[in-house]
């Protein structure tokens, strides 16, 4: 694990990131993890680490601003900033050396899940994997997440499941089946705008994967899924 400084926009400071890289010359499959609201890049390093050199994956986790050990303040920033930290981790990913600019995959959940499908619309990726994914009116956009908006279906159309609904590679959701934060119409609404979308429901997890065995079985899909990058 190398750990990185990603530049981040509008003069905020640099994010926080950790690159995982396999043994063995390129061009390698990258994968790009983004945590959730209020969370962090740890549990994902954990990921990162345990899958880079069993698939040979060029691995990046990274603190969106306000998380972790990436400055700014959380209350002042909107998703649109953290979508531009999103763009510029993925950004650093593809440009490194090793790496094949064609077969990226990204993994969020929950919030980062939602910046996931939204970043489909900016940036290439080849497979998503969207666990608990939150949804939001466009309207939270550009307010500040001091406001701590509730993921929900607002609206018949969103900007996440718009850029869903263009994009052409696959897509694997991942539900909580005790989900006490998302509602299942949201996981609908996102399997519903993908055309090449699969639902896999994790029975009687929670929101939080607070127990080995839901993490487990969580890494093993990802695992599974991103092996085919």
């Amino acid at each position: 694990m190398d750990p990185i400084a990603i530049p981040a926009g509008g003069g905020r400071p640099s994010l926080a990131g950790a690159l995982f890289t396999p043994a063995g010359a390129g061009p390698r499959p990258a994968l790009l993890f983004v945590h959730g609201l209020d969370s962090d890049q740890y549990g994902y390093q954990i990921r990162a680490r345990a899958l880079s050199e069993p698939l040979g994956l060029v691995c990046l986790t990274f603190d969106l601003g306000g998380h972790g050990d990436s400055g700014g303040g959380l209350d002042d920033l909107t998703p649109r900033d953290h979508l531009a930290d999103l763009v510029a981790a993925y950004d650093v990913l593809a440009a490194h050396p090793v790496v094949d600019p064609a077969r990226i995959g990204v993994c969020g959940a929950s919030y980062g899940g939602y910046l996931a499908a939204l970043l489909v619309a900016e940036r290439p990726v080849r497979r998503l994997l969207l666990r608990a994914p939150g949804l939001y009116d466009d309207a939270v956009l550009d307010r500040p997440l001091r406001e701590r908006p509730h993921s929900g279906v607002g609206a018949a159309s969103t900007a996440a499941t718009r850029s869903l609904a263009r994009f052409t590679g696959e897509v694997l959701i991942v539900a909580s089946g005790a989900d006490e934060v998302i509602p299942r119409a949201v996981i609908s609404a996102y399997q519903d705008a993908g055309p090449r979308t699969r639902l896999v429901t994790l029975k009687g997890v929670p929101h939080q994967l607070a127990e080995p065995d839901h993490r487990r079985r969580f890494l093993d899909l990802t695992g599974e899924f991103f092996a085919a990058l």
